[in-house]
């Protein structure tokens, strides 16, 4: 699991990339990513795991985004 100290909101990603003039955004989250690199054996990750609310993943709060968008001519 990486550092995701500062990591903003997508609506914020959205909102700043359309500030900055970008077109054609498209934002897509691969959902279950996160949880895919989770290693229940590493103390780290289990205590991430055992503070979470019942029923909830890491990927219910965090994910990686692929942001496409195009620079106006």
């Amino acid at each position: 699991m990486g550092c995701i100290a500062g990591a903003s909101l997508l609506a914020d990603v959205q909102r700043m990339a359309l500030d900055a003039g970008l077109e054609g955004l498209s934002i897509e989250t691969p959902g279950e990513a996160l949880d895919a690199i989770l290693d229940p054996s590493d103390p780290l990750h289990a205590e991430i795991l055992r503070k979470l609310p019942a029923g909830m993943s890491p990927s219910d709060f965090v994910t990686s985004a692929l942001i496409r968008a195009t620079r106006p001519a």
